[in-house]
């Protein structure tokens, strides 16, 4: 989104973003609220823009694929630091003929959404995993990033985290998967853009990605670690 200038752009309304009500949601309409060059801005979308390390949501805007996803404006908030009031421009692949007030459809790549959904959720249960057999509370296992992709899902953590560590973890996430239980994200009362992923007998975690309703989507998980340098351990999750 490098060539988005930002201020060519009007102050614009916080989108809405449909993927919170309804992760599964694959059709939707909209209406432009600003359009420029490949860029456009709409009252609401299905689109989830890149956060989180999770990638953005491909699709079609009235037919013309969408091929990035970004948040711009906002303000911070102080507790917790997390960005919130912003509105997402979708990058097309070709200069929009859109005109602002105009009703657009929207689908996204399904595939790819559920993709991510289905990584995003099991990142969550590899860091669970991994943060009760270290031995803290969560939030104690310092995480140095992630990245939440279709092919699968990393995260890089401030600690030296043993092989033995790192099999013990994928197998409390499976036996947990396995479970089969339901999966909600709920709003945490602090502001209506911040969740919680919540799963029963586990600590709630902070997130506003998208996920999966029920832990039986996933299927089986596989941890794998690398080395990445002094005190960071990277711990790579597949679904099979």
């Amino acid at each position: 989104m490098d060539a988005f200038d930002e201020l060519s752009c009007p102050a614009l309304p916080a989108t809405k973003r449909l993927f919170h009500d309804d992760p599964y949601l694959r059709v939707a309409e909209a209406e432009v609220l600003w359009a420029h060059g490949p860029f456009v801005v709409l009252d609401q979308t299905l689109f989830y823009a890149e956060s989180g390390g999770q990638e953005p949501d491909h699709g079609f805007i009235n037919g013309l694929a969408v091929e990035d996803a970004q948040y711009r404006g906002g303000r911070l908030l102080e507790k917790p630091p997390i960005s919130v009031g912003a509105f997402i421009v979708h990058r097309l692949a070709a200069p929009t003929p859109f005109r602002a007030g105009e009703t657009v459809s929207m689908q996204i790549d399904w595939a790819r959404r559920y993709a991510n959904m289905r990584n995003h959720t099991a990142c969550h249960f590899m860091y669970a995993g991994l943060q009760t057999l270290w031995g803290g509370e969560v939030g104690e296992l310092p995480s140095r990033g992630c990245h939440i992709h279709p092919e699968g899902s990393r995260m890089d953590f401030g600690a030296d985290l043993t092989p033995e560590a790192v099999e013990a973890a994928e197998g409390w996430a499976n036996a947990k998967i396995r479970e089969g239980g339901s999966i909600e994200m709920r709003r945490n009362g602090v502001h209506a853009e911040i969740f919680e992923w919540i799963y029963p007998d586990m600590a709630p975690i902070e997130c506003g990605g998208t996920h999966c309703r029920n832990a039986g989507e996933l299927g089986t998980m596989t941890l794998k670690r690398k080395r990445k340098g002094i005190g960071i351990t990277r711990v790579t999750a597949t679904l099979m």
